[in-house]
């Protein structure tokens, strides 16, 4: 059985919904079942669709293929003891307009093995002050939080930074140290 064939009927097992035989993206998924093999490009494929199987998208062979590699790739951290609760904490700051599935719990578990958990926390705080009263983007938070995170995580840093140079410096030229 072909992967074309294999992708479809998971989508229509999992998703229940199709993808066209026509979908010009199939050419985009030789190169990664060649790179990666068939069965594991089936085996995320199905991942995949089971974390967004209550919220379908529209074209789930496009969506699939834009976190496909790395879903492959980079496979999961162990689950991380901080993880039930940074994800509590920012269902409670976004007072329950967010909700993290499986995938992007995944996903927030790679951050936090990367970056500390407080400071995911503090970069999602500034992240949902920005869009908040957007509810488009509210509406894909999950999403738009794990492609931008490390970038608010860097800001958080630098700004930390910015400041303690600043208090330092004032502190030298007052003569008062910490």
């Amino acid at each position: 059985m072909s992967i074309k064939t294999k992708l479809q009927q998971i989508s229509l097992r999992v998703l229940r919904t199709s993808i066209r035989p026509t979908d010009e993206y199939w050419m985009n998924l030789k190169p990664l079942a060649r790179v990666h093999g068939e069965d594991k490009v089936c085996e995320a494929f199905e991942q995949w669709a089971t974390a967004n199987q209550n919220d379908p998208p529209k074209y789930p062979l496009s969506a699939f293929l834009r976190i496909a590699d790395q879903l492959i790739s980079d496979p999961p951290p162990p689950d991380n003891p901080d993880l039930q609760g940074l994800i509590q904490n920012m269902v409670d700051i976004s007072e329950g307009s967010v909700f993290w599935d499986k995938l992007r719990s995944a996903q927030i578990n790679r951050l936090i093995s990367k970056f500390p958990a407080t400071e995911v926390e503090n970069a999602f705080v500034k992240f949902w002050e920005s869009i908040r009263e957007n509810k488009y983007y509210v509406q894909y938070a999950s999403n738009t939080f794990i492609d931008v995170a490390p970038q608010f995580v860097a800001l958080n840093s630098r700004t930390l930074l910015t400041q303690a140079s600043a208090l330092q410096s004032i502190g030298q030229r007052t003569g008062v140290t910490q």
